[in-house]
């Protein structure tokens, strides 16, 4: 019995892994706000989904359907990383006083900084010049 449980865990950590790469819950599109881009796409893929399928970052419910379930989740998260709260989708230790848009730069050339920002995140961010700023030499 005991190696259902561990198998039902190892795959809702792979699950957690691959469904999304978002810091907030909501934030479907990795933009860092929990908004009304990300509520488009769950009405874009409305009615859709297999409960037997493999899961997408739209069912917020992880229920297999694209309902008014994933909008209910969506809600309960609405406005992190909105202009009263701009840091509250950052990554752990990702620099606070950085526009959003440059912490989410880096993440297609180093995906594991969603999670976890460290100097190498850092490091790389800088290295774009649209970021140069106070955070960067």
């Amino acid at each position: 019995m005991w190696h259902k449980t561990i198998a039902a865990i190892l795959t809702l950590i792979l699950a957690t892994d691959t469904l999304t790469h978002a810091t907030c819950p909501g934030d479907i599109n990795v933009d860092l706000r929990v908004d009304t881009e990300d509520l488009m796409l769950i009405l874009e893929h409305w009615g859709k989904g297999d409960p037997d399928g493999p899961l997408m970052p739209w069912d917020l419910n992880w229920d297999g359907r694209v309902n008014t379930q994933d909008i209910l989740v969506l809600f309960q998260v609405w406005g992190l990383g909105d202009s009263t709260n701009p840091t509250s989708c950052y990554p752990y230790g990702a620099p606070h006083n950085v526009p959003a848009e440059c912490i989410v730069s880096v993440f297609s050339i180093a995906p594991g900084c969603e999670y976890v920002w460290g100097s190498e995140c850092h490091f790389l961010m800088c290295q774009q010049k649209e970021c140069h700023g106070s955070w960067c030499p």
